[in-house]
């Protein structure tokens, strides 16, 4: 009988010891699952926000596409020759040339 009470007592330690093993491992678990969840929505995250930076790069290639197509058309540089050559714009020139001499001079620049 005391052999009886003894296993007893045995198998009744050895189920607690197991049981506190168990909590542990199922706190462990969450805890791990937890942070497993919060790095998925970190990386869900900077996945969206390169995904928004990757369409607005796209929008902004498209019109920087856009502006080079139209200053490559055979119209635009006829209007900037024009405007080079004009007389008007000779003048501007010499004007601002002089300008600056003589803003030179007025600060002891020869």
């Amino acid at each position: 009988m005391k052999a009886a009470r003894d296993e007893i007592v045995k198998l009744k330690g050895e189920k607690t010891k197991l049981s506190d093993e168990h909590e542990q491992a199922v706190a462990l678990y969450q805890k791990r699952e937890n942070d497993y969840i919060q790095r998925i929505a970190k990386l869900e995250k900077i996945v969206s926000d390169r995904t928004a930076k990757s369409k607005v790069s796209e929008i902004l290639a498209e019109e920087d596409n856009a502006d080079c197509k139209w200053l490559l058309a055979p119209g635009f540089p006829l209007i900037v020759d024009r405007i080079v050559k004009s007389d008007e714009f000779a003048n501007y020139m010499f004007e601002l040339g002089g300008a600056a001499y003589n803003s030179g001079r007025k600060e002891g620049r020869d």
